[in-house]
């Protein structure tokens, strides 16, 4: 998304005209609409999914109080850096 992120919202678009974002887990839910938030801020575009970013940050924010080493305590490998 560095280098050509018209290119990556292109992608992020096509994705959501074929995915059911309402079948996504959560995490990946929350994944998407942050990419989309960065492919729109990075375009200049105006932001139109702020409502799903904070939902997003309070998500990620309640991971981190549960986990405030940044691993899971069940043994499995979280795939986000907290």
């Amino acid at each position: 998304m560095t280098c050509c992120p018209d290119a990556a919202l292109d992608i992020l678009i096509d994705v959501s005209d074929t995915v059911d974002e309402a079948k996504l887990s959560k995490p990946d839910y929350y994944e998407y609409q942050i990419l989309i938030a960065e492919a729109l801020y990075k375009n200049d575009l105006i932001q139109t999914n702020d409502s799903a970013v904070f939902e997003a940050v309070r998500y990620y924010d309640s991971l981190a109080q549960i986990y405030p080493t940044g691993k899971p305590t069940s043994g499995t490998e979280s795939r986000y850096v907290l």
